[in-house]
């Protein structure tokens, strides 16, 4: 379902009340209380829920899972991951009254990005700038280290558009994310020493969200009612880091 971010909740617990598994827009709901619920509600009934972080998906991450599985970039100290796209001032997604703003449309994507690539991460900074018109924070960036001292920077804009790059970095070697990082495209393994491995694959545009309906069926039809790839346990973590993101630039949902 896809309907305002302020509607999600509501909507998806309608679904898996009527026994229906879900599939929901992202983020599944802006506020924690409620994605908690949800998660709640689908695991006591035993139905198939996912948020639709269709980046995840992509093959392109399934390559980047792989590279971390494998520990090609020695121990991951920092990760980083910026979205800037120039939205017009009547954008649906600068509606106040539905949540609007960078966080919960573009924000979402690098938020979800650093969390995993650091699972465990807290924010301790972060500051907005607000759209001068429709009073919604429209571009911020967020600090978040874990217990371990490895960092996440992430910044999201709808008042500008940014070169869209993320990155990876361990003791070994970087990965690299071409612009835009959570479409299709190619992903660089760059070592200290100078040699690279690189997957290339066409960076199709509005092509990529057959991946998200593929990996929807084949859990419904294995019988999960979780996928491996966006488990609820990990979009909990994403939402939380989210609201708290909001609670220190006094971005209160209405």
């Amino acid at each position: 379902m896809a309907t305002g971010h302020l509607d999600h909740f509501a909507h998806a617990a309608l679904a898996l009340e009527a026994g229906r598994p879900v599939l929901v827009e992202k983020p599944m709901t802006p506020r924690l209380n409620e994605a908690r619920a949800l998660a709640a509600l689908a695991r006591a009934k035993g139905l198939f829920a996912i948020e639709a972080a269709w980046t995840l998906a992509l093959s392109r991450y399934s390559v980047v899972r792989q590279v971390l599985k494998l520990g090609l970039l020695g121990e991951v100290v920092e990760a980083h991951a910026n979205l800037g796209d120039r939205h017009p001032d009547d954008h649906r997604a600068m509606d106040p009254d539905q949540g609007g703003g960078a966080m919960n449309d573009l924000g979402f994507y690098t938020m979800m990005f650093a969390n995993e690539a650091i699972p465990g991460l807290r924010v301790v900074a972060a500051h907005g700038r607000r759209h001068p018109g429709r009073g919604v924070i429209a571009q911020f960036d967020v600090l978040m280290p874990d217990d371990a001292d490895r960092l996440a920077t992430v910044g999201a804009s709808m008042l500008a558009t940014t070169p869209t790059p993320a990155y990876i970095a361990g003791t070994k070697a970087t990965l690299l994310l071409e612009a835009p990082f959570y479409q299709p495209g190619p992903v660089v393994v760059r070592f200290h020493n100078g040699e690279e491995l690189r997957y290339d694959e066409p960076a199709l545009e509005h092509t990529q969200l057959f991946w998200e309906a593929l990996e929807v069926a084949r859990c419904i039809g294995a019988g999960l009612i979780e996928s491996p790839l966006r488990p609820l346990d990990e979009t909990l973590a994403t939402i939380g880091l989210m609201e708290r993101a909001r609670e220190l630039m006094d971005d209160p949902l209405p």
